[in-house]
C-alpha cells in the first residue's frame, strides 16, 4: 500500500508537471485532433490536459479513476459547458454501465493504457462503448527494452511494439488502421535518462527543455519520417475501428 501511495504521488506530481509543457500537449492534440469524433470519452483524464478537445465535440466525458485529479480538472476547467467529469475505473464493469448512456465515436487512452494493469480489460470495455465504426485512439509508451527504473517510478506497467499493440486490438475486435512511432526526439531524452539519470520521476528542467524544443524539432521530425517512415519514436500513435 506504501508504494502504490508513493505512485500515485509520483503520478500525480508528474502531471502537474507535464501539465506545463503546453508546446507538447498542443503537438499532441494537433495529431491526435482529425481522429475526433462528436461524442468523445477520455478515459484516465487525469488533469484534464486534453479537455480542449471538447471544443469540436457536441459530448466530452473524462473519466478519472483518481478522486484528487478528478477534482483539479473540474475546477480547471469550468469554461467546457458540454464536458461532463465522471469518476471511474473503465475495467470496472460498474463504471461501464454507468457509461452506456451516451453512444461514444471515439474513445482516447492518450498515454494511459501503460498503467493499466489488464490492458485486455480495458480495451474490451472500450471496444463494448463505442459506437459500431466508433474509434478508438491510443497514445502509449514504445520500446520495450527502454523500460526502466523510470517507467517503474512513473506507474508504467509495460511499454508497447507496433506488433505486440496491434495484435492485441485484433484479440479484443479492433481494426487497426493506423499505429506509427512518434516523438524521436523524447526516444533519445529517455534512453539517456535511463544509462545515466538516478530519477524515478522526470526532472521539470527536462520537461521545460523539451518542450521548448518542441517547435523547433516538429518539422525536422516530418521530414525524417517521409524518408524513413519506421523511425523509432518514444510513442506509438494508433487508431483501431470497431466493425461489427
Amino acid at each position: 500500500m506504501r508504494e502504490d501511495a508513493q505512485t500515485a504521488h509520483v503520478v500525480r506530481a508528474t502531471l502537474h508537471r507535464m501539465a506545463q509543457a503546453t508546446r507538447y500537449n498542443r503537438w499532441l492534440m494537433d495529431m491526435v485532433r482529425p481522429h475526433v469524433g462528436t461524442c468523445v470519452l477520455d478515459v484516465g483524464c487525469g488533469l484534464g490536459t486534453f479537455v480542449p478537445l471538447a471544443a469540436q465535440a457536441h459530448t466530452f466525458v473524462a473519466l478519472e479513476a483518481d478522486p484528487q485529479l478528478l477534482d483539479e480538472a473540474r475546477q480547471r476547467w469550468t469554461q467546457y459547458a458540454n464536458v461532463h467529469f465522471c469518476l471511474g475505473d473503465i475495467t470496472d464493469p460498474a463504471t461501464v454501465r454507468r457509461l452506456r448512456r451516451w453512444p461514444f465515436d471515439t474513445v482516447l487512452f492518450l498515454n494511459v493504457l501503460e498503467h493499466i494493469a489488464d490492458d485486455r480489460r480495458a480495451l474490451d470495455h472500450a471496444r463494448d462503448l463505442l459506437a459500431p465504426n466508433g474509434r478508438l485512439v491510443l497514445y502509449v509508451l514504445a520500446g520495450p527494452r527502454l523500460y526502466g527504473r523510470l517507467d517503474a517510478g512513473l506507474g508504467h506497467r509495460r511499454r508497447y511494439t507496433r506488433r505486440g499493440l496491434t495484435r492485441l486490438l485484433r484479440e479484443t475486435a479492433l481494426h487497426p488502421v493506423v499505429c506509427r512511432p512518434v516523438n524521436t526526439l523524447g526516444l533519445v531524452g529517455w534512453w539517456l535518462d535511463n544509462l545515466w539519470g538516478r530519477w524515478d520521476r522526470i526532472p521539470t528542467w527536462q520537461i521545460r527543455l523539451f518542450d521548448a524544443v518542441v517547435p523547433f524539432w516538429q518539422p525536422w521530425e516530418r521530414a525524417l519520417r517521409r524518408l524513413w517512415p519506421d523511425l523509432p519514436g518514444l510513442s506509438l500513435l494508433c487508431v483501431a475501428i470497431r466493425r461489427d
